[in-house]
Order: structure tokens, then sequence, then C-alpha cells
């Protein structure tokens, strides 16, 4: 079950929003047991688990909400650190530890992207900052970068509880909540990403609190668990997501996700090229959906995952 903006200028990007537009719109491959997530990029090189302790903060959350609008509370506390920090916060009983990656100089009335990374099965905050979302040129300066760890779960090894009214659903608010709280966070520029069982939960965020979320972009992970969870009635985010044709999850997941997003989005049934190769988009979606299903890839993300994934987010309409 469980395995692991820079203005856009791509010509396959100008396509996919002007589809938008013009529909007038804004780890085991099995579904009961885990694989492992050794992840490996498309060059053969092993995900790093580059770590990072620049200092550690503890908290305490009851929390679970943010509003709509661009403005935080922390536009004008200036209180964030910059740099990276080491965070704590307690979630039903138990503490919880994250990563944040600021910009190196904080602007106190400077909107701030918010990008949450997650992990594969058995990983943690520093083997997503591994996959390099933050190191993409420009991204530092613009948005939070937060790679929190996983808890065990249900014997499938350490991951991500994805049930709507689970723990890490309160998690993921109260980081937003502390968060935004600190910083100038543009609560209309919420994203995540992960790999494997961290992409699986991209796919519980979109259907548990897709409304908090601008895009998503998993990688190698199309599992929404349990697989009868009812998604709320709301607005979606954005959806990229890479997988392989000899991924560890069977190709009937991909395409049940990407039908449940198509269905949510609105598309057509029409779909176009889009940079890079092999990546598609569907046509009159109210948000983009893009798939990219590369030959031969293996559970694992592509060697240009970081660079595509953030000019994703950054056009995100």
């Amino acid at each position: 079950m469980r395995q692991p903006f820079l203005a856009p200028t791509r010509s396959g990007w100008s396509a996919l929003l002007l589809l938008a537009v013009t529909a007038g719109c804004d780890e085991s491959a099995s579904s009961s047991s885990q694989g492992g997530d050794s992840a490996t990029s498309s060059t053969g090189t092993a995900a790093s688990d580059g770590g990072g302790t620049a200092s550690t903060s503890t908290s305490t959350s009851t929390s679970t909400s943010t509003g709509s609008g661009a403005g935080s509370p922390g536009c004008s506390a200036s209180e964030g650190a910059a740099g990276e920090t080491v965070r704590e916060i307690e979630i039903a009983g138990t503490m919880r530890r994250y990563i944040v990656d600021a910009p190196a100089t904080i602007t106190p009335e400077q909107p701030l992207s918010l990008v949450f990374v997650f992990h594969g099965n058995g990983g943690n905050g520093e083997a997503s900052q591994g996959m390099g979302l933050q190191n993409v040129a420009g991204a530092q300066e613009q948005a939070l970068f937060v790679f929190p760890d996983g808890l065990p779960f249900m014997g499938f090894g350490v991951g991500w509880n994805g049930n709507c009214d689970g723990y890490d659903m309160d998690f993921v608010e109260a980081m937003i909540d502390t968060l935004s709280s600190e910083y100038c966070v543009d609560s209309s520029r919420i994203f995540a990403a992960g790999f494997s069982w961290g992409g699986d939960m991209c796919e519980s965020l979109a259907c548990c609190r897709g409304d908090l979320f601008r895009a998503v972009a998993p990688a190698s992970g199309p599992e929404l668990y349990p697989a009868d969870q009812v998604c709320p009635d709301t607005t979606r985010p954005s959806l990229r997501m890479t997988y392989a044709d000899n991924d560890a999850y069977p190709p009937s997941m991909f395409a049940e996700r990407l039908a449940w997003y198509r269905e949510e989005q609105g598309c057509s049934d029409a779909s176009m090229p889009v940079d890079p190769d092999p990546c598609i988009a569907w046509g009159g979606c109210m948000r983009p959906v893009v798939a990219c299903e590369y030959p031969g890839l293996g559970h694992a993300w592509p060697s240009d995952w970081a660079d595509e994934t953030w000019a994703f987010f950054s056009a995100a309409p």
C-alpha cells in the first residue's frame, strides 16, 4: 500500500493555463500492506537524508483552521526565524517534529508561500529535504518549506494517517496556524508535495482539506487511504502527479486517482502534451490536472522533479 515561482516560460504551461481560461475557470502494490520506500532518483542516486538542526522550538496547539485571503497574522508579528529551524508541536498528546526552511532574510510584510513536503515510508523530514524542492533557484526567497516527520501507522511503517478526522490532519492544520502567526503567509498559496506514502498524504489533503491547498504534487503516490473515505464537498487543488509505467503501485491506482481529479475539476476527456515530456494535461479543468508517466522510472521521482514542481506551484491559478 505505501511505497515513497518562477514565472512560467514553458510553452506547455502557457497552453495549459489557456485551457483553464477558455473553460471559464479561474510500499507494495496492494491496497492492504505497506512496502518500503528506498527512494532513488531517475539517475539512480539515493535520496539524501540531509540534516540541519539550526534551532529547536516547542509549542502546543489546539487550533485547526485557517482563514482565506492573502495576509496572515504574522504579517505584522515579525516573529519568524530566518533560515532553518527544527520544531515540535503537541498533537493529541504526542509531540510532533517538523523542519522549517525559511528565507535567509525575512521581510515581515512580504507574503510567503507555504510548501509542505511529506516523506515516504520509514523516512523523516530530512529525507523529504533530500527531494530538493527548497533548493530550486529563487524558491527559498519566496516560500516557507516545511518537512514534517510521520509516525508509525497501523503496522505499515512510519508514515501518515490519511483519515479526514485523523491526527495528521490536525498536525497539518496546527503547522499552518503556527507558521501563519509567526510569518507573513499567503494563505491562498499553500502547497503540498511528497513521495510514495508522502504522495498518498497529498491525496488525502486534496480530499479532506482541499480548500486549504492551491496545488499538490505527489510523486509515485496515488493511494487514498482508507479507500472508502468520503471526501467533503469542497474545492480541490491543482494536481501534478509523476509516476512510472513500472511503479511499485499498480497502474490502476494512478488511473483511478486521475479520473477522480478530472471529475472533481470538471475536465474534458481531451488531453494534450505539456512540457516536459512525457507529461499531459486535460482540457476544460477548473484547475490544472497534469499527469507525467515515465517509462522505466520505477518507484522514484524524476531528476527534474523539484524544478518542475516549483514551476507548477508558481504558475498555479
